[in-house]
């Protein structure tokens, strides 16, 4: 008989509580991206991937540093009607923390979504697949953000 495999949600809650990314993704060099995050393993829809890590602010004060100093590792979201920001600007360990590398894709092109989940009572957001995805394949997802700048470029 095979085995169950753990709900995405309660994966995802244990891999934020033991500070640590799930195996089976690699950073790698993307033309003309920079880097970015691909599976090492086959993936099934709904699966959770990684977490987005950074410093839990308000999104006021992401607000603040944004005009100070534009980052494309700061995520704004809602939770609980109340708007936050986690800023993943500063880089850690490069073999911790994944998520803040995935890139932005087409509608086409994105295998994974992300959302926010409570974990003690603290949003945390997270990567979770919304479909097959092979192994090597890139995960993309959309930033939810109009006219991003790259995007332009590569139209040209």
């Amino acid at each position: 008989m095979r085995s169950k495999r753990k709900k995405p949600n309660l994966l995802a809650e244990e891999t934020i509580l033991k500070n640590k990314d799930l195996e089976g993704f690699k950073m790698d060099i993307i033309p003309p991206k920079g880097r970015g995050v691909r599976t090492t393993i086959e993936r099934c829809k709904g699966d959770f991937l990684l977490a987005y890590h950074g410093e839990l602010i308000s999104g006021e004060e992401g607000m603040k540093r944004e005009k100070k100093s534009d980052s494309v590792f700061r995520y704004f979201f809602f939770f609980k009607g109340t708007q936050w920001c986690i800023d993943s600007t500063l880089e850690v360990d490069s073999g911790q923390w994944m998520g803040r590398l995935v890139n932005h894709g087409t509608h086409r092109e994105q295998n994974c979504k992300m959302r926010c989940i409570e974990v003690n009572q603290v949003p945390k957001l997270c990567l979770f697949a919304i479909r097959d995805i092979p192994a090597g394949e890139e995960l993309l997802y959309d930033y939810g953000v109009a006219d991003l700048p790259w995007e332009v470029c590569l139209a040209f």
